[in-house]
């Protein structure tokens, strides 16, 4: 369905958009965006690549500021760290391997990240088969990508279920989307 700009939008045609339902004249939600960079990635062979990680991290953290509401950057590792626990498949016992994960790509050209006391180097090799986190051993693990994207993709389902049904889930996504609800084309 394609809507024009001028006419007012529902939370509903928001949230429509946002997750790629419906279309604005000349726009483009952020979430799409994401998703369509991530595909260019793939189709360019690129998907075991640090860029291909960066940009699923890149819209991980995207979701997590429409889910609490929140704009700034304070606080950016609990808004994760919540978001992930909520909507990202995972064992939590790798929360903060993950977030460790999270930092290497982001912040690294090696994929490597320390731990929070500064004291233990953690290392990061992509691949794209087995398990989705693996430990060769306390300070080395392995992220399969095919099931980072699929991990990924479960996430946005969930949380789009749940936007659509909860009320306070969604004055926070609308507080988001005032700002970052769509970008021109």
């Amino acid at each position: 369905m394609k809507t024009k700009a001028t006419e007012p939008l529902t939370t509903e045609s928001k949230i429509d958009f946002f997750f790629g339902r419906t279309i604005l004249e000349d726009k483009i939600s952020p979430l799409s965006k994401a998703l369509d960079e991530i595909e260019n990635l793939k189709v360019s062979g690129s998907s075991t690549t640090q860029a291909y990680c960066m940009m699923l991290w890149a819209t991980i953290e995207m979701l997590s500021r429409f889910y609490s509401g929140q704009l700034g950057n304070q606080q950016a590792t609990k808004r994760l760290k919540n978001f992930l626990r909520d909507y990202f498949p995972h064992n939590r016992e790798m929360t903060q391997v993950l977030l460790l994960f999270r930092n290497a790509c982001m912040h690294s050209v090696v994929l490597h990240s320390f731990d929070p006391s500064g004291k233990k180097e953690v290392r990061f090799q992509i691949q794209n088969d087995g398990q989705f986190l693996e430990s060769a051993s306390r300070t080395k693990f392995s992220v399969n990508v095919n099931e980072f994207r699929m991990r990924l993709d479960r996430c946005i389902n969930k949380y789009r279920d749940d936007l659509e049904q909860n009320k306070l889930l969604q004055v926070k996504f609308e507080k988001v989307f005032l700002k970052m609800g769509y970008l021109a084309q």
